[in-house]
């Protein structure tokens, strides 16, 4: 049995540094709250469509495990569409069989936030 772990780097092509998931939003923005809740929704929609699909969402018998929400630290990049993605661990957010869940963030959720 393994464990599936993923480590991104964003790095800031001008200046070399690395790039947080705050460093993006504007200052005082809730920005974990937006990209939280969208998820949340792109879950529960994954999982109304395929009844294979589990996340850790609304489960009474387990709410310990629940996905709460992203942190500053959750694991992100750009896609080849310049589009966020939330990268996850297996096991994170949902059971291994679903392995490291990533989602895309639609532009609409950021763009009065981005700085």
């Amino acid at each position: 049995s393994g464990y599936e772990h993923n480590q991104f780097y964003t790095i800031d092509k001008q200046t070399g540094n690395v790039v947080t998931l705050e460093d993006l939003f504007a200052e005082g923005s809730d920005y974990i709250s937006a990209i939280s809740e969208n998820i949340k929704t792109q879950m529960k929609e994954q999982m109304a469509a395929d009844e294979g699909v589990i996340y850790f969402l609304d489960n009474d018998d387990m709410p310990e495990f629940n996905f709460q929400g992203i942190t500053e630290q959750t694991n992100f990049y750009f896609n080849e569409k310049d589009e966020l993605v939330i990268a996850f661990d297996e096991y994170e957010v949902a059971p291994g069989s679903m392995g490291a869940p990533e989602f895309v963030i639609p532009q609409e959720v950021t763009a009065a936030i981005l700085k």
